[in-house]
C-alpha cells in the first residue's frame, strides 16, 4: 500500500448574528481542550458531598469552558452573566455548531472509570479499618468474645463476597481419594 501525505483543512468556524452579535465557534474541540474541559467538570462534581451543587457547578463551568475555549465571546470579564447567555438562546445556538455529545460520552466514560476505581479502593480501605479495629479488640477479649467476633467477620466476609462475588471465596481444598493399592506380601509356597 502506498502511502501519501494527508492534507486537510479543518472545519470553518460557524458565524452567526445574535442580537445584533457577531458570534463565532470553532466546531471542533482539540486534545487539549477535551481534557481541561473534562477534568474542570469531574473536578468540580467530586469536589465533596454537596452533590447537587457540584453537579450544577460542573455543568456551568462547562458551559463557561466551551463559550471560552471554542467561540469568540470573552467570559472573563466583570459581570458576566452565564444564565443570560442560556436564557437568551444564546446558548442553544451555539449548541447547533458543537459536537457536545461527543464530549459528553467522553466525561461519561471517565467519570464510570472513576467510580469504579475509587469504590473498589474505598471497599478495600474500609475493610481493611474494620479488619484493623477487629484485632485491636480481639487482643483485648475472652474466648466467648472471640467467638463471636469470628462469627462477626465471617458475616463481614460474606457481605463482601455477595458485593464482590468471587473476590474473596476461599476454595476448600478436598482430599483426592486415591484407591490404596492392597499389597500383600505372601510367602511363596514352594
Amino acid at each position: 500500500m502506498e502511502k501519501f501525505d494527508l492534507s486537510l483543512k479543518s472545519k470553518d468556524l460557524l458565524v452567526f448574528d445574535f442580537q445584533k452579535q457577531t458570534i463565532e465557534v470553532n466546531p471542533y474541540f482539540s486534545l487539549e481542550t477535551k481534557v481541561l474541559l473534562a477534568r474542570n467538570y469531574i473536578d468540580c462534581l467530586f469536589r465533596d458531598e454537596d452533590i447537587v451543587a457540584n453537579y450544577l457547578i460542573a455543568e456551568n463551568g462547562l458551559i463557561c469552558g466551551i463559550l471560552d475555549r471554542q467561540t469568540n465571546i470573552n467570559v472573563d470579564v466583570k459581570g458576566f452573566d452565564i444564565d443570560a447567555v442560556v436564557a437568551s438562546g444564546l446558548w442553544e445556538e451555539i449548541l447547533k455548531g458543537l459536537n457536545l455529545n461527543g464530549l459528553r460520552q467522553d466525561i461519561g466514560k471517565i467519570i464510570e472509570y472513576r467510580k469504579g476505581k475509587y469504590s473498589l479502593d474505598s471497599m478495600i480501605e474500609k475493610t481493611l479499618e474494620k479488619v484493623g479495629g477487629f484485632l485491636d479488640a480481639i487482643s483485648k477479649l475472652n474466648v466467648d468474645d472471640i467467638r463471636s467476633a469470628s462469627r462477626q467477620l465471617s458475616e463481614e466476609i460474606k457481605d463482601l463476597d455477595t458485593k464482590f462475588p468471587g473476590a474473596f471465596a476461599v476454595k476448600e481444598s478436598k482430599p483426592k481419594s486415591k484407591k490404596a493399592k492392597k499389597v500383600v506380601n505372601e510367602p511363596k509356597e514352594s
